[in-house]
C-alpha cells in the first residue's frame, strides 16, 4: 500500500495594513503612537487635501486609525474616537480594544502598524457646525493598577468635520421681495 503524505500545517501569516493615507507619527506615550489614518464617508474615501469635509445626518464616517507600538505593551490600552463641538460637548463618540479581538495591543510587535477601524454615524438629529474629532488612548479601571481610569498623554485633533443639517421644518410665514 502507498502511504498517504499527510498535509504540511497551514502556515499562517499576519498581512500588514497598507499604509494610512494621512501620516500623524503624534506620541500619546513613549509605547503608543498614532501613525495616520484613514477617513471615507458612506464607502467613499476623502482625499487628503479634501478642505471641504462635510457630512449629514445618517452618513457613516469611517476613521481607520493606524497605531504602532514602539514596544511590548504590559496591558491593553483601549482607544477613543469622540466628535466634539466648539464647546466640547460630544455629537458621536466611540471608545474600544484597537484592532481586531485576536491580536490586541498587548500581542503587537513592535513596531509593526495596527490597523482600528471606528464606524461612526451622524445622528438624524445632530445641529449644524464644525465638530473636532478627537483621538485618545487609556488604560481602564480593570486595568489600571489603582482602579482608575488613566488617559495616556494627550488627545490628538483631527481636521474638523462641518455637519450641515436641513431646517426640520418650512419657514411659519412667506417672504417675499422685489428686486429692482
Amino acid at each position: 500500500k502507498a502511504r498517504q503524505k499527510k498535509p504540511a500545517a497551514a502556515e499562517t501569516t499576519a498581512v500588514a495594513p497598507p499604509a494610512p493615507a494621512v501620516t500623524v507619527d503624534y506620541a500619546f506615550s513613549p509605547q503608543v503612537t498614532l501613525a495616520g489614518y484613514d477617513l471615507a464617508v458612506n464607502d467613499q474615501p476623502l482625499a487628503v487635501a479634501q478642505v471641504d469635509r462635510v457630512v449629514r445626518p445618517g452618513d457613516e464616517v469611517v476613521y481607520t486609525l493606524y497605531w504602532r507600538g514602539t514596544e511590548p505593551l504590559a496591558a491593553n490600552y483601549h482607544t477613543l474616537l469622540h466628535w466634539v463641538d466648539a464647546q466640547q460637548q460630544p455629537l458621536v463618540q466611540r471608545n474600544q480594544l484597537p484592532g481586531p479581538w485576536v491580536n490586541p495591543p498587548q500581542l503587537w510587535q513592535a513596531g509593526e502598524l495596527q490597523a482600528d477601524v471606528f464606524r461612526l454615524v451622524v445622528p438624524e438629529d445632530a445641529a449644524s457646525g464644525q465638530y473636532t474629532p478627537m483621538v485618545g488612548v487609556y488604560l481602564t479601571a480593570s486595568a489600571s493598577p489603582d482602579g482608575q481610569v488613566r488617559e495616556l498623554g494627550n488627545r490628538y485633533a483631527l481636521p474638523a468635520l462641518k455637519v450641515v443639517n436641513s431646517p426640520a421644518t418650512r419657514p411659519a410665514q412667506r417672504q417675499e421681495a422685489r428686486l429692482g
